[in-house]
């Protein structure tokens, strides 16, 4: 055997930084566009396996493994940014997934990565001064409609209330 005591192998892991591609670029494009989704799902991200406490707790059969196996699943999506001034940027977003194993073989860490065949393109923009004014239109004649229906509603109820008063079956 490579190694005769992996039993006793200490896998706790700490993941402090992981991306694909230029950090640089990654904190270009989070200081010029802020909230656009670049995130680093993993940073910080730490793992202690159980002890044999833990494990003889959870124990449900005897079978159960009791060493374990942690694969984290990444899905990277190149992306680029493209800003006002036609500069782009290009990086690698990613998402990932942790599953934790109990498993009778040797502890071990995987890193799996699958790379998408599309690139996501995002473009900085600027709405026009007649864009703002067509919203803000719409926004004050939203105001009005929910305004008019309101008066509807209330003044009907009046008109019935006055009715039932006028024929005398308030009670």
């Amino acid at each position: 055997s490579l190694f005769p005591d992996w039993r006793n192998l200490d896998i706790t892991h700490t993941v402090n930084h992981l991306s694909f591609g230029n950090d640089t670029d990654i904190q270009r494009v989070r200081n010029r566009f802020r909230g656009a989704g670049i995130v680093a799902p993993l940073d910080g991200v730490k793992q202690v396996p159980p002890t044999p406490e833990e494990k003889q707790a959870n124990k449900k059969s005897s079978w159960l493994a009791d060493t374990v196996i942690y694969e984290y699943y990444t899905r990277v999506v190149p992306t680029m940014y493209v800003s006002l001034t036609e500069e782009s940027i290009e990086v690698h977003q990613f998402t990932a997934n942790m599953n934790r194993i109990m498993n009778p073989q040797m502890p071990s860490i995987y890193f799996r990565y699958d790379i998408s065949p599309v690139t996501v393109k995002f473009y900085e923009a600027k709405e026009s001064f007649m864009h703002f004014m067509v919203q803000v239109c719409a926004i004050i004649g939203g105001i009005f409609t929910v305004a008019g229906l309101v008066d509807a509603v209330v003044h009907q109820s009046i008109k019935h209330v006055t009715k039932k008063a006028q024929l005398g079956k308030l009670t």
